[in-house]
């Protein structure tokens, strides 16, 4: 059985069972446990902050970085190119449990909270029998609302602290779902590679660390870096980013214990596995290290491997760009529910010559920091300005193809794609005011989570 033919079969037979208790009545929830092998669980990870061009699957050479995630990617589709809808984890990860672009369910801030009348995946997967779970290491996600409609939850507040109460958490939480006979959704949030770039003391690396005088992986000194005061020289640049691979090596390693939990409980080829990144992370490709602040490329492309059921997608690879404002309603089409109107989203693409439908709304991009910006993309084309813009201001057009470094803006020199560009961005941000949710105040931060976001350099 190739992979289209297991795929197809698959959302056939859900959608088939979805018909017959319609038809009878009933709804997918009143037939989940006489039917658990036919409702697919789904397994969600994210990887803080992780690159695609840093992994092997992804061409990356320079150090093995990756051997788990490469293994993977033989036996999964591999997006060739995704991209978040933020360069930040708090409105990312809202993206994608919603379905919904950032200024639609409103959580682009630290003072902001998800509103009650935006769900996330866990609520609307319950119609169809679903259990769920949130384990993060971020204590990002703890406080401001996106793990409230989960069933299971733990978000370690400590962010860098020790890994072994996250690990027992989301192992203890895999053990509770498997053996009941439900279908269930995890969301799985790993910290690493995200800065420090620190490897824990007595990991093995299989390659070096060159050293270069004054530089760390430390967050104070990566934002010396953002802001200006400290300039790397090449062989600087190199050693920064050694530290940064032998974080995503961490990330494998990982994964490598997911899986081996995952066989071990004898669900891992019975689940829909989703591996990706909230957002990228810069070395000073446009100025800028870290993430949160621009919109190009270096911060928001992310890795996206998808692996069905059984595990025989074989190394596809789907070129057409994606976004994860699509990961929401592919998964409700994979447990054969509605897809709500309000999402901005469409199914992932499956096989390398699969063509989902045209898509009505573009994938676009936000950042947080002074000044935000906003991004659409459309094909070969990107186009940016900031959010707060008035006409005659700053935009930027890139062929992200042929340029996808984004170094040759061609705003200037195609004046009639730049206008049909700026028209759709015109149209989807009207689009996004008038779907926009009730903004709702978050009453107050957790003090542990506010400690982590200190310490971290996200708030004062």
């Amino acid at each position: 059985m190739n992979a289209r033919t297991l795929v197809a079969g698959l959302l056939a037979l859900g959608a088939a069972l979805s018909a017959a208790a319609r038809a009878e009545g009933t709804t997918p929830a009143a037939h989940a446990a006489e039917t658990p092998a036919t409702t697919p669980s789904v397994v969600i990870v994210v990887f803080d902050a992780l690159r695609p061009d840093h992994l092997g699957a992804y061409g990356y050479r320079t150090r093995p970085t990756s051997p788990t995630f490469d293994r993977l990617a033989e036996e999964s589709v591999l997006f060739a190119t995704a991209r978040s809808s933020a360069p930040y984890t708090l409105a990312s990860v809202a993206t994608i449990l919603t379905g919904r672009p950032p200024d639609e369910h409103t959580l682009t801030t630290f003072e902001r909270a998800l509103p009650a009348e935006v769900p996330t995946l866990p609520r609307l997967l319950a119609p169809a029998g679903y259990r769920s779970v949130v384990a993060s290491r971020s204590g990002i996600l703890r406080g401001f609302g996106i793990e409230d409609d989960f069933e299971l939850r733990f978000v370690d507040p400590k962010l860098t602290g020790d890994a072994r109460a996250f690990r027992r958490a989301w192992k203890e939480a895999l053990t509770t779902l498997a053996s009941g006979e439900r279908p269930w959704l995890a969301y799985l949030h790993f910290f690493p590679p995200h800065a420090p770039y620190r490897p824990p003391k007595g990991f093995a690396l299989p390659f070096e660390l060159p050293s270069a005088a004054g530089v760390s992986g430390a967050v104070a000194f990566l934002q010396s870096l953002d802001r200006g005061e400290v300039k790397l020289d090449d062989a600087g640049r190199e050693a920064l980013l050694a530290r940064y691979d032998a974080n995503i090596r961490v990330a494998d390693h990982e994964l490598d214990d997911l899986l081996a939990y995952l066989r071990g409980l004898e669900v891992l080829e019975r689940v829909w596995l989703v591996v990706t990144s909230d957002h990228g992370e810069a070395f000073g490709e446009h100025g800028r290290f870290e993430h949160n602040s621009t919109v190009y490329d270096e911060m928001v492309r992310v890795p996206l491997l998808v692996r069905p059921p059984g595990g025989l997608a074989k190394g596809i690879r789907v070129e057409e760009p994606v976004g994860l404002v699509d990961l929401a309603p592919t998964v409700l089409t994979w447990a054969s529910q509605p897809v709500p109107t309000t999402f901005a989203g469409r199914m992932w693409p499956l096989s390398e010559r699969a063509r989902y439908a045209a898509r009505t709304r573009p994938v676009t991009v936000r950042s947080a920091s002074p000044p935000e910006w906003f991004a659409i993309t459309d094909g070969d084309w990107k186009y940016m300005r900031p959010l707060a813009w008035a006409r005659g201001g700053p935009e930027q057009l890139y062929d992200v193809t042929s340029d996808p470094r984004e170094r040759n803006d061609v705003a200037a020199s195609r004046p009639d794609l730049l206008g049909r560009m700026r028209t759709a961005a015109d149209r989807e941000l009207a689009l996004q005011r008038e779907h926009a949710a009730t903004t709702r105040p978050l009453s107050a931060m957790p003090a542990d989570t506010a400690d982590a976001l200190r310490a971290l350099g996200y708030v004062q």
